[in-house]
């Protein structure tokens, strides 16, 4: 089975305001990809987050400086459970200069 995912407007517009290079974008991408065809396969249960639901992606982003990114997205499966809408997000990323 084939599941829509759908990012929120709030979500759009935060990612847009981070100004991801294109290796941000790609992970982004590719992991909603991933979650069209198994979303079990890459999303994790956390009991104590207001959105139960996540899946974390790390990428190089190659600066300068270059570092390391997580994005978490927050995920909640629609009514038709057909639709996993991805409800908020979060950056963090690896401050040491290597």
């Amino acid at each position: 089975m084939s599941y829509s995912v759908q990012l929120d407007d709030d979500v759009k517009a935060k990612i847009t305001a981070w100004g991801l290079p294109k290796e941000g974008i790609g992970a982004i991408l590719q992991r909603m990809d991933e979650l069209r065809e198994e979303p079990s396969r890459n999303l994790l249960r956390v009991e104590s987050s207001p959105h139960p639901l996540q899946t974390d992606i790390v990428y190089r982003d190659p600066g300068p400086p270059a570092r390391d990114c997580l994005i978490v997205l927050f995920v909640r499966y629609g009514v038709d459970e057909e639709t996993l809408r991805i409800v908020d997000c979060d950056r963090y990323f690896d401050d040491k200069l290597a």
